[in-house]
């Protein structure tokens, strides 16, 4: 009779034995599975992070080359201005000896206007409207942060313009 109680007991020990470790394996395979998803969810969400900094810098360069291709536009017209103005001086037409007698009449010379804004600042204040619509346009989703880095970087490539065209007038005794 004993025998029989210490084989009962010996079998209900082993069965606890058994099912405590399926219980555990069951536990350690449910633990991998859940860090497997935990893994995947931060890949997916660094290959997300990626993309979204790819179409960023993609933003970006197409708005610095819109903003080449306006000071492109700008420098033309510019030119342009500036040589149809020194093809129409009155100035050319003047005398520069009154006794000499022309049937031109004598025209003096207009007086030119000074500037009262530098070239840099003016590069800089236009630069700052064109990068802070250009901003706002392409970040759609925060659309004030996109006008403030437009209108910073477009300032400084405007300052820089101005800074350029400015020397270069000088160069040329402009």
């Amino acid at each position: 009779m004993m025998k029989k109680i210490m084989m009962m007991i010996s079998a209900a020990y082993l069965m606890m034995a058994c099912d405590y470790n399926s219980k555990k394996e069951v536990q350690d395979a449910k633990m991998m599975a859940i860090d497997s998803m935990r893994m995947e969810s931060k890949i997916t969400e660094a290959k997300k992070e990626v993309i979204d900094s790819m179409n960023l810098e993609s933003k970006i360069e197409s708005a610095k080359q819109f903003t080449r291709d306006s000071l492109k536009e700008s420098r033309k017209l510019t030119y342009y201005a500036a040589h149809k103005i020194s093809k129409s001086k009155p100035d050319r037409y003047v005398s520069s000896n009154p006794a000499k007698a022309t049937n031109l009449p004598i025209v003096a010379a207009p007086a030119k206007k000074k500037r009262k804004i530098s070239r840099p600042v003016e590069g800089a204040l236009i630069g700052a409207g064109v990068g802070a619509i250009s901003g706002a346009i392409i970040n759609k989703s925060n659309r004030g942060k996109g006008a403030i880095i437009g209108g910073v970087i477009g300032a400084g490539v405007g300052a820089g313009t101005g800074v350029i065209i400015d020397n270069k007038k000088k160069n040329k005794g402009h």
